[in-house]
């Protein structure tokens, strides 16, 4: 039994014991723990390094965030379950909440480089959560925020000797996540630690418009049409219901609780959002069939499961922020009411832009492939409609007169195709595919105009922009990377799921042809020997540089154009962090975005850097400057420096910005596939375990990767390596671990499970090193240690 799960039962035995607190006229049966358990919630586990002290500094010591730092009414601690998306401040205040009733497209006036709809949206808030307590005139001047199980956060503080502790959830509903309540639950426990009963006033109030950026919120039961004072924002229906164990009571908005000496009481209260006076009802009863614990457990158990358990003992930081990371990426997207994925924001911060950034959300939900399939999967149609613009638009016309729309952003375009590859690879779902005839008609559309829109010899093809910054070249390097993966996989999804081999082959030849294509025309001389360039023109000559949002040649590995040690890739991400790059800045070791509107550094540029280390020590180097870079809650911001700005331990949050799913997104993908080595093809039954840390040891306890589940570990003591699997899949997967030495090292003996097994390896150059690689059957439920002594190099 581990220690999070001792804390968890601890915690839940405190809901689950229920006495009698006054409520104004009214007496209800509330959530509270006997004396014993007063404790309990101190004891759930927490996050080490994500939260705010008493002292209001960052539990991340390696963070350059500060209290004082500019915008800190930007900071947010976010909570969704992607029907309905919340930002609470770091006082526990809820700044506001939004839900989404579909998406719209743009006028073409309002169409951009990859922006081409917008969500409907609905807000509520901001609210808070005032706490009164008799006798006592005033709280601690700082709240503490806890991560609870590194996901939902603990508000506490102090007045006098009542401790007050405020837990934020969205709950799932794990019979149908996709359609999980529109309500954001809120637990309030109340301890009291002297002598001396109190009576505690709990009250929910409605907060005046203020530099939240909302307006004033609606009282509860008012449907709220009319505060629209900022942007002429449409509110929800919004009401708050006191939650009891048995059943949800409707209340007023102040509560009266009474709290014995050295004992304790809870107040559950759930905030509902909706569309209609039936979607409300409908709500309330979906809340009514379980109590508030049973509601907590199932949500902590999805997902804590989506994520098992990594632990990296040197590093914990980074074991931490996988799942920070991932659920920034998570909580950008947006479903309606029926589950329909619409989108979603730039971030996991509740924003009032209505408009969808294509980009933005495919690498978001990319991501997801890994941690949360369902959520990809629901993406696939979205991109499929939504993730192309209806014709060219802007001053990138001028480049590719007559343009076609599918060259508006080329990876946008077949974005939905790219997503369906990663889904099917990570799930190995053919009946979603074989059940839906229509994807492969698009595909088949799609790449029509692919085809059509090549102006030159090579099999390249050209695109106006990636997001909103221009595409550069005849040949944009990243954008074609776009069009042979997304060919690479239909090719695969049109063999197994839709039986048509004559597509497939004819898919798949195109996709050898267009990486034939930027092997030759993409790739040139450095000073350090071949590199890819940010593009090519027809004329042989090579676009210099490294946009910061290119992301495409960054997740060559994870899409297996290359493997992550590949020379030309590394030249082309180290040299982008350099003085050859003329959007470099040396002052902030960051890439420049800008145009006549905008300039400032980019936050992806950073995972770019990522792919540009060729040792375990230039790796961790990047690895901290990414956590330099990452708020108290555990998130980034699109726009950490301001143009102009030298200091690089002066980083700014908000302005106008908001948090960045994408760079969240593109460094999950390369920490999983890269970093710990791991790949997986759920569809072809293949596990590669090819670690290149930084660290000494790892371990990933029940990783779910797509719809498969492994155990993953990992040790150096620098005289052994050994890498471990374990199958808790159904089906045996064909498996390979790779052992890289350190620099310096090169491979001795073998071992497999303990036993010597020269003959089982073959000897493979990676990152430069020799290195060993064992191929075996792994069975169900069967694990497997490969371990090699290791020699230091004549």
């Amino acid at each position: 039994m581990t220690n999070s799960d001792i804390s968890r039962r601890t915690f839940l035995q405190v809901l689950v014991a229920a006495t009698t607190a006054s409520y104004g006229h009214k007496t209800l049966g509330l959530l509270s723990p006997p004396s014993r358990h007063s404790e309990g919630l101190l004891h759930f586990t927490r996050s080490e390094n994500f939260g705010i002290r008493a002292d209001g500094t960052a539990l991340n010591s390696g963070s350059r965030y500060r209290e004082s730092t500019e915008h800190t009414s930007d900071l947010s601690f976010d909570i969704s379950n992607n029907q309905i998306s919340s930002s609470f401040t770091h006082n526990g205040d809820l700044r506001r909440a939004c839900v989404c009733t579909g998406v719209d497209s743009l006028p073409l006036s309002e169409v951009k480089g990859g922006v081409y709809c917008a969500k409907r949206l609905l807000y509520g808030g901001p609210w808070g959560t005032q706490i009164s307590v008799e006798g006592i005139s005033k709280a601690a001047e700082h709240v503490e925020v806890a991560l609870i199980e590194n996901l939902f956060p603990l508000f506490s503080h102090e007045q006098g000797q009542l401790r007050c502790h405020r837990l934020v959830f969205a709950p799932v509903d794990v019979r149908n996540e996709a359609r999980s309540p529109r309500a954001v639950i809120q637990i309030v426990l109340l301890e009291n630690r002297s002598p001396d009963p109190y009576t505690v006033q709990v009250s929910l109030t409605a907060l005046q418009e203020n530099s939240f950026g909302t307006p004033a919120a609606q009282q509860p039961h008012d449907p709220g049409t009319n505060a629209k004072p900022l942007k002429q924002l449409s509110m929800a229906r919004s009401r708050f219901l006191a939650m009891d164990q048995q059943s949800i009571q409707g209340a007023d908005d102040i509560w009266s609780v009474s709290v014995d000496p050295h004992s304790s009481s809870t107040v559950a209260i759930a905030w509902v959002l909706a569309e209609s006076e039936q979607e409300e009802h409908e709500t309330i009863e979906t809340l009514r069939e379980k109590n508030v614990d049973s509601w907590l457990e199932d949500t902590l158990n999805f997902r804590g499961q989506a994520y098992g358990k990594l632990t990296i003992p040197e590093y914990g930081f980074a074991g931490e922020a996988m799942v920070r990371f991932a659920e920034l990426s998570r909580q950008s997207a947006l479903r309606s009411q029926n589950g329909t994925f619409c989108g979603g924001f730039l971030g996991s911060d509740v924003d009032v832009t209505p408009v969808n950034w294509a980009r933005d959300g495919y690498y978001s939900a990319l991501a997801m492939s890994m941690f949360q399939p369902g959520l990809c999967r629901d993406s696939i149609l979205y991109f499929l409609k939504w993730g192309h613009a209806p014709e060219t638009t802007g001053p990138g016309r001028g480049r590719f007169p007559n343009a076609q729309a599918v060259s508006q952003s080329l990876s946008n375009s077949v974005s939905g195709l790219s997503m369906a590859g990663v889904y099917y690879r990570a799930t190995g779902d053919r009946e979603f595919f074989s059940s839906r005839p229509e994807i492969l008609d698009q595909a088949r559309h799609i790449f029509d105009q692919v085809l059509s829109s090549r102006r030159g010899a090579p099999m390249l093809f050209p695109s106006l922009y990636f997001s909103d910054g221009e595409a550069r070249g005849d040949y944009h390097t990243g954008s074609n990377v776009a069009a042979w993966f997304a060919f690479s996989c239909m090719s695969t999804i049109a063999a197994k799921a839709y039986r048509d081999q004559r597509l497939a082959h004819e898919w798949s030849s195109i996709a050898r042809e267009i990486r034939a294509a930027i092997e030759t025309h993409c790739v040139g001389d450095s000073p350090y020997g071949k590199r890819f360039y940010e593009g090519a023109n027809a004329d042989g000559s090579l676009v210099e540089g490294h946009d910061g949002e290119e992301s495409e040649t960054t997740l060559m590995p994870f899409y297996g154009f290359c493997e992550p040690d590949d020379i030309r890739l590394q030249n082309h991400a180290h040299l982008a962090m350099t003085a050859a790059n003329p959007l470099y800045s040396s002052e902030l070791d960051a890439i420049w975005w800008y145009n006549s509107d905008w300039r400032s550094a980019t936050f992806p540029g950073f995972t770019t850097a990522m792919a540009g280390a060729s040792d375990e020590a230039q790796l961790q180097d990047r690895l901290d400057r990414i956590r330099s870079l990452t708020d108290f809650d555990g998130s980034l911001w699109w726009w950490p420096y301001p143009y102009g700005s030298k200091d690089r331990n002066a980083p700014m949050r908000g302005d106008g910005a908001r948090k960045c799913g994408w760079a969240a997104a593109v460094y999950l993908c390369r920490f999983v596939h890269d970093i710990l080595g791991i790949s997986i093809d759920a569809a072809s039954r293949t596990v590669r375990f090819a670690p290149f840390a930084p660290w000494n040891q790892f371990n990933w306890n029940r990783a779910r990767i797509g719809t498969t589940q492994f155990d993953f570990a990992y040790r150096n003591n620098g005289r052994v390596l050994s890498s471990t699997i374990q199958n808790h899949n159904r089906d045996a997967y064909t498996a390979s671990i790779i052992l890289t030495p350190g620099k310096g090292h090169s491979p001795n003996h073998l071992f497999i499970d303990g036993r010597p097994s020269p003959q089982e390896r073959k000897i493979i150059d990676r990152w430069g090193r020799q290195c060993a690689q064992v191929d075996f059957l792994l069975k169900p439920g069967k694990r497997v240690e490969v371990s090699m002594q290791v020699d230091r190099s004549e």
